[in-house]
């Protein structure tokens, strides 16, 4: 706390008796606000008025950030125009020097950047440089009444509602525009061809959505179509394989890759029903290629 700010009670901004009990609390529109309160003055009672103007809003509901940086809705600024009071008594502070008595014209101008929301103005006299609750009270009476402070507040609110509101809408319509995509997926990857396949390529599409959407909604469907068909798309797998063999080409080479099909039927089904005739294609091929080279 500043010296010669005066909060009865308690010490710090948060003393219970520092504000008045009536109206302490601001509309809700206008709690939902952030404020900034500069630092000003070179006198004590100009930052002591700029202190309780910290602890007056906070009391009211509202949040003070403590550096100009971090997020806020508005700033509280103030100005304090002193002049010495009449009552010139003096009072011998502890530094033996006097301290006069001063009236204090405060001004609050609650600015959103360039625009004021409002202006709220007070009097007082700082007996002995004492900025008190009593002399806060109308400042606290014309914050937590203005209408215009709380159409602010509530306009701040629609626009963070209506920027809540259209995030939230973007989510869901990403959320459903991912579903008709993984929809569209599952529809193309044709899950009843891949029961029955007639082709060994009939369940790539449904093992492309499985990869793809690994918890998708019809990822188990998937994957019990493909147990169904396995035995069914191995056999059709044996079979093209072996259908791509040419037996004359693996005995009459012509190039060095005349019978790469008998190879790669090895390869994939070495104990495949044809596995005896292709090794010995294969075995025909490599002794004619060689008396070719």
């Amino acid at each position: 706390m500043i010296a010669g700010l005066t909060l009865p009670g308690a010490a710090g901004c948060g003393s219970d008796s520092f504000l008045p009990a009536k109206s302490a609390v601001a509309p809700p529109a206008v709690t939902a606000l952030v404020f900034y309160v500069p630092t000003k003055g070179d006198d004590v009672i100009t930052r002591n008025v700029g202190q309780a103007l910290q602890a007056m809003l906070i009391k009211t509901g509202c949040k003070v950030v403590t550096t100009e940086t971090e997020q806020q809705d508005a700033v509280a600024d103030y100005d304090v125009v002193l002049t010495q009071s009449r009552r010139l008594v003096n009072i011998q502070l502890g530094s033996g020097k006097a301290a006069p008595d001063y009236q204090a014209d405060v001004t609050i101008k609650i600015m959103a950047g360039a625009r004021m929301v409002d202006r709220l103005t007070s009097s007082f006299v700082a007996y002995e440089g004492q900025v008190t609750a009593k002399n806060m009270s109308d400042l606290l009476q014309a914050f937590t009444a203005s209408p215009a402070i709380s159409a602010f507040g509530a306009e701040l609110q629609k626009q963070k509602t209506d920027v809540e509101a259209g995030k939230k809408a973007q989510v869901e319509a990403a959320a459903r525009e991912a579903q008709d995509k993984e929809e569209a997926t599952w529809r193309a990857a044709n899950v009843e061809g891949c029961r029955n396949p007639t082709t060994s390529g009939a369940c790539v599409a449904v093992w492309q959505y499985i990869k793809t959407y690994p918890s998708g909604v019809h990822v188990a469907e998937g994957r019990q179509a493909w147990q169904v068909a396995e035995s069914k798309i191995r056999e059709l797998a044996e079979q093209e394989a072996w259908s791509r063999v040419s037996l004359p080409a693996c005995k009459g080479p012509t190039e060095a890759t005349s019978c790469d099909a008998g190879k790669s039927y090895i390869d994939r089904f070495p104990n495949g029903p044809h596995a005896a005739e292709a090794r010995a294609a294969v075995e025909a091929f490599t002794k004619k290629w060689q008396a070719i080279e």
